[in-house]
C-alpha cells in the first residue's frame, strides 16, 4: 500500500458514523423559485433566504424528481416528520421535501403548525411550505387555535388557511368560522393579526350566541379580550323570555280589571320577545364581567311595544340587567302613549327602575298614539315600572291643550292616566293664575282637578 492510499484509508476510517439524519445546509438553484406556487420573482440582486432549516423524522427516503425541468433531490420524511422555520416546527405524519435546504415542502396528514411566542396553534390534513415567501398553506380542514390569557380557547377554521410565518399574519379564504363558549362567528374570507391579536372580516358576518344574531359590513374580533366590534349598518336580533305583565323598559299594558297580585301572578305566562338593535357600530364583549353589548351612532331598538332611539346605547349584563343611553334619548312606549326624552337614562330591570336626566320631558299621546296631550319637563324623571308611576321632580312644567301648570314634584298614574301634581302647585288658565294644594291633571280629557284650597292670584 502507497503512502497516499494508506492516509485515505485513515481518514475514511476515522469517520464518524451517525444513526439520525442531519442534512447540510445548502441553497438550491434560483430557477426553482420559479414554480407556480411561489409568487418569489429572483433577480441578479436578490439576496438568497438566509433563515436556517432544520427537518427530520424517523424515516428517510431520497430520491430525484424534476421541477420545472431541472432535476432536485427530493427527501420523503415519515414517521413524526418535522420542519423547523426559525422557532415555529410544522409537523406531519409525512412530509416531502425538495433540497436539502427544504426550499419547498408538502405536509400529508394530521399537519400541525406550532408558533409557541404568537400562542397560535394550526391543524389540517394537508399543508404546502414555501421557504421563500415564508408561508405554508393549510388545506384539508384546516383550523386555528388560540388560548388567551384567561383560558378561554378560541377555535378558527376555514376552507383554506395561510400562515406568513415571520410576519405573525393569518389569512382565511371562503367561510369563516369562530367559535368560543360563548358566541359562533359565521363570514367569509377574514385577516388574523397576532401582534394586535384580532381578527377582521369584511364581508358581512354574522355572529350567533344566546338568543341573539347579530351582523354588519365589518367584524372585528379580539382573540385576547373576546371583544367583537361590528361596524357599518349593524343590527342585532334578539329574542328574550318575559312574562306578560313585564318589559325591561316599559310598564306592562294598562289593568283595567284590578286583579289581585296573586291573580295576576297566576295568570302570567311566558312569552318570547324579539327585539331588533340597530346601530353604526356594535361592540360585544362576552368574556369578562359584566357582559355587555354597546351600540354606538345612531342606536335603535325596536319591538313591538316599544321603539327606542339614542347616540350611545349599552346593555350591561347577561340578560342585559343594567341599560344605559346617552345623548338624544327618545323612548316611545307604544302600550302606555308615553314618549320620554332625555340625555342620560339608567334603568335597572331587576328594580324595574329608570333614571333620566339631562334635559328630560315626557310627552303624553292620545289613544291613537298620533297627538301630544300634554308635556311634562322637569330636573330629573324617575319611573318606577312596577308601580306603573312616572315621578318627576325639580321646577316641574306641564303644558296641556288649554292650561299650563308648576310644581316641585308631579306623578303621572299611568293605569288612571293622571297626573298628580304637588310643591306650590300653580296653573295657568284663560289668563288666570291659581294656586292649589295639589293639581290634578287628565290629559287624555283635558281636565283638571283642584283640591285642597285654592286662591285665584289674578289675571296676567
Amino acid at each position: 500500500m502507497t503512502k497516499n492510499k494508506f492516509l485515505i484509508f485513515i481518514l475514511l476510517f476515522n469517520l464518524p458514523i451517525f444513526s439520525g439524519i442531519q442534512p447540510p445546509i445548502l441553497i438550491g438553484p434560483e430557477d426553482i423559485f420559479q414554480s407556480p406556487n411561489s409568487s418569489y420573482i429572483p433577480s441578479k440582486t436578490d439576496n438568497k433566504n438566509k433563515t436556517p432549516t432544520r427537518w427530520g423524522g424517523a424515516s428517510l427516503t431520497q430520491m430525484e424528481k424534476n421541477f420545472n425541468g431541472f432535476p432536485m433531490t427530493v427527501f420523503i420524511l415519515g414517521g413524526g416528520a418535522w420542519i423547523y422555520h426559525n422557532k415555529i416546527k410544522l409537523s406531519s405524519s409525512e412530509i416531502e421535501i425538495v433540497g436539502e435546504d427544504a426550499i419547498r415542502a408538502d405536509l400529508k396528514g394530521r399537519v400541525q403548525v406550532e408558533d409557541k411566542e404568537n400562542n397560535s396553534y394550526f391543524y389540517a390534513n394537508k399543508g404546502n411550505y414555501d421557504k421563500v415567501t415564508e408561508k405554508i398553506l393549510l388545506e384539508g380542514r384546516p383550523r386555528l387555535f388560540y388560548t388567551a390569557k384567561d383560558k378561554q380557547k378560541t377555535k378558527i377554521s376555514a376552507d383554506r388557511i395561510t400562515r406568513y410565518l415571520n410576519e405573525g399574519r393569518t389569512v382565511l379564504e371562503g367561510k369563516v368560522y369562530i367559535q368560543n363558549a360563548e358566541l359562533t362567528v359565521i363570514g367569509e374570507d377574514a385577516t388574523y393579526n397576532d401582534n394586535t391579536k384580532k381578527l377582521e372580516i369584511s364581508n358581512r358576518p354574522s355572529i350567533f350566541s344566546k338568543n341573539r344574531i347579530l351582523s354588519a359590513e365589518k367584524l372585528i374580533y379580539d382573540t385576547e379580550s373576546g371583544e367583537v366590534s361590528l361596524e357599518n349598518n349593524s343590527y342585532m336580533i334578539q329574542i328574550s323570555e318575559e312574562t306578560e305583565n313585564s318589559n325591561n323598559l316599559i310598564s306592562s299594558k294598562k289593568d283595567n280589571n284590578q286583579k289581585s297580585k296573586e291573580d295576576k301572578t297566576k295568570s302570567e305566562s311566558i312569552i318570547k320577545q324579539e327585539s331588533i338593535f340597530l346601530a353604526d357600530k356594535m361592540i360585544h364583549q362576552n368574556s369578562k364581567e359584566p357582559k355587555s353589548t354597546g351600540l354606538y351612532g345612531n342606536a335603535k331598538i325596536y319591538r313591538k311595544d316599544l321603539e327606542f332611539s339614542a347616540e350611545i346605547l349599552k346593555s350591561l349584563g347577561s340578560n342585559g340587567d343594567i341599560i344605559q343611553a346617552e345623548k338624544n334619548i327618545r323612548m316611545f312606549d307604544i302600550l302606555n302613549h308615553v314618549i320620554l326624552s332625555g340625555d342620560f337614562l339608567e334603568h335597572f330591570k331587576l328594580k324595574e327602575y329608570s333614571y333620566i336626566k339631562g334635559n328630560p320631558s315626557i310627552e303624553l299621546l292620545d289613544k291613537e298614539n298620533k297627538e301630544v296631550q300634554s308635556t311634562i319637563t322637569a330636573v330629573v324623571i324617575e319611573r318606577f315600572i312596577d308601580r306603573k308611576e312616572i315621578v318627576t321632580r325639580g321646577n316641574v312644567k306641564i303644558v296641556s291643550q288649554t292650561s299650563t301648570a308648576r310644581g316641585e314634584y308631579a306623578t303621572y298614574f299611568e293605569n288612571e292616566e293622571k297626573i298628580v301634581l304637588e310643591g306650590n302647585p300653580s296653573l295657568v288658565r284663560d289668563k288666570k293664575i291659581l294656586h292649589s294644594g295639589k293639581i290634578i291633571i287628565y290629559p287624555q280629557e283635558d281636565r283638571v282637578l283642584l283640591s285642597e284650597g285654592m286662591n285665584l292670584k289674578g289675571a296676567e
